[in-house]
This record gives C-alpha cells, sequence and structure tokens, in this order.
C-alpha cells in the first residue's frame, strides 16, 4: 500500500451462524477508528472509519453489494486490527427502512422528480442548532436555494449547510439519521423538485 492510497475496503464475509449477518473486516493491519454508530443503516461504499498505517490515514469503506445495520461486539472508537480481524458485524436491513443511499446517487436525479443534496464535506451531520433546538427541516418542509437544513460539525467547528438547488422543492425523506457522522458527496436527503 502507497501513502498516496486514500481509502481502502473493508473484508465482508458471511457470519457462519446467522444469514442474515455479514462480517466486515480489515483489510490491513494498522489502527481502526470507528466513525459509525451501533444500529446505523450503513450503505456500498460509505466511509465506516479510518485506519492508521504507518504515518498515514485512509478511509475504510463498505464494500459493494452489501447493505445493513451496525451490530458492534467491541465498542471501542479505536483499536489496533490485524488484516480480517472483525470491525464489526451488519445485520439485513428491512425494505421499510427507507431508501437506499446506493441507489441514491451523489446529485443525480432519482426518477419521479427527485434529487439528493450530497455532503459537502466529511463531519457529523447534525440536523438542528443545538439538542435543545427544533430542527431546521422536517419531511414535507418547502426548501429554496439559500435555506439552511443543517451543520457539519469539522473538528469542533460547525458550518452551516445551505441548499444550493437551482429549483425550490420540498424534503421527502432524510437518508442519514442526527448526530451521523458522513463523508462528502454522501446523499443527506431527498429532496421533490417543486
Amino acid at each position: 500500500m502507497s501513502k498516496t492510497d486514500k481509502s481502502l475496503v473493508a473484508i465482508a464475509t458471511p457470519a457462519p451462524e446467522n444469514d442474515d449477518q455479514t462480517l466486515l473486516g480489515a483489510p490491513h493491519i494498522g489502527r481502526f477508528e470507528l466513525s459509525v454508530e451501533a444500529g446505523q443503516l450503513i450503505e456500498a461504499g460509505q466511509q465506516i472509519g479510518t485506519l492508521r498505517v504507518l504515518k498515514g490515514r485512509v478511509h475504510v469503506l463498505a464494500p459493494q453489494g452489501i447493505s445493513g445495520r451496525v451490530q458492534l461486539t467491541d465498542r471501542s472508537r479505536e483499536r489496533a486490527v490485524a488484516h480480517g480481524d472483525t470491525l464489526f458485524t451488519l445485520t439485513a436491513a428491512e425494505a421499510t427502512d427507507g431508501a437506499s443511499a446506493s441507489a441514491a446517487t451523489a446529485g443525480l436525479d432519482l426518477g419521479d422528480n427527485e434529487v439528493t443534496f450530497d455532503a459537502p464535506t466529511d463531519g457529523l451531520f447534525y440536523r438542528s442548532p443545538s439538542p435543545e433546538d427544533p430542527v431546521f427541516k422536517e419531511i414535507g418542509d418547502d426548501v429554496t436555494s439559500g435555506d439552511t437544513i443543517g451543520l457539519i460539525e469539522v473538528m469542533k467547528f460547525f458550518y452551516p449547510i445551505a441548499y444550493d438547488g437551482v429549483t425550490s422543492g420540498k424534503i421527502a425523506r432524510f437518508l442519514v439519521e442526527d448526530a451521523t457522522p458522513v463523508v462528502a458527496g454522501q446523499p443527506l436527503m431527498v429532496i421533490s423538485k417543486g
């Protein structure tokens, strides 16, 4: 692995005791830092953590063809791993869990007059200015260019995220939970065009 590598894909193997579960394993030795939470819905290509290898850091991504909810067996946020060590288990998500982020390709038309609104940077996505305040936008709310739809926290700094769409619309659904780690380009919500 060269220092120019920016991401690695986790190793997916079926759980031996349960057909509805997939084990995600470390793609390389190093120090793994988890960036997902228990119960979070994971889609193919989504960042699940970072791996410190020698003096570099690389993103660890969920492999293609998998999705499910995170089930943690080790609650450590950071730990040393060897190649193939289990990072966590994915449990199959029900079809009623909501839209698939992998189907909601960044910024592309989804058909049925819908588009995604994507994270501009890596960080933690928040739907409200603080836990005590109401959310910026609810499902069904109108959204026009310039409307604040959330915040992204990057290294303890909070940056407002404004809708930059050329057409107005309504928020059809959110694709990530409040206070969820996101990566640049990851769809946050689906907008139904006006």
